[in-house]
């Protein structure tokens, strides 16, 4: 049974088995809440997995499943460009002056607010305007959003295939 260890961002846990029924039983190993879903997954769209709870078994699993944990959110670190608009699958972000240097490289920052709010990961920073994200968006986002710093409260998740 491999465990997988999560964070912020989706993190694929489990592909099905095309030509018979898939059966996968899921077991959080932490002491965080965790969420599952499909390759979109945050804490505010998927199934919660509380620590503690009873295995999760499902049953005849047709899409491929994906985790991620939860953040704690901290301050406000940037603002995106007036200018800065993005589609679904944005990995470059120009930010207004000034933001660079409380959103360095490794930090997770959430965007976004409701259902459409995400965790990106600042991969590299080309500029002073000029931030890079390891995935691409999951949502669209819109000029001035806010970009707020984010504390991962990493999680364990034990994924058993093929459990009855």
């Amino acid at each position: 049974m491999p465990n997988v260890n999560l964070d912020a961002v989706p993190t694929w846990i489990f592909t099905p088995n095309s030509s018979a029924a898939s059966n996968v039983q899921l077991t959080n190993l932490g002491s965080q809440i965790l969420y599952i879903g499909q390759s979109g997954v945050t804490p505010n769209t998927g199934i919660p997995l509380n620590p503690g709870q009873k295995p999760v078994e499902l049953f005849n699993v047709t899409q491929t499943l994906y985790a991620c944990s939860r953040v704690a959110p901290g301050t406000a670190a940037a603002t995106a460009s007036t200018s800065a608009s993005v589609t679904v699958g944005t990995t470059s972000w120009t930010v207004a002056s000034g933001g660079m240097a409380n959103i360095p490289v490794g930090t997770y920052f959430l965007v976004g607010a409701g259902t459409s709010q995400e965790v990106l990961k600042v991969a590299t920073s080309a500029s002073t305007t000029t931030i890079t994200t390891t995935t691409g968006t999951l949502f669209e986002h819109y000029a001035s959003e806010v970009f707020t710093t984010a504390t991962v409260n990493v999680g364990q998740l034990r994924v058993a295939p093929g459990v009855l």
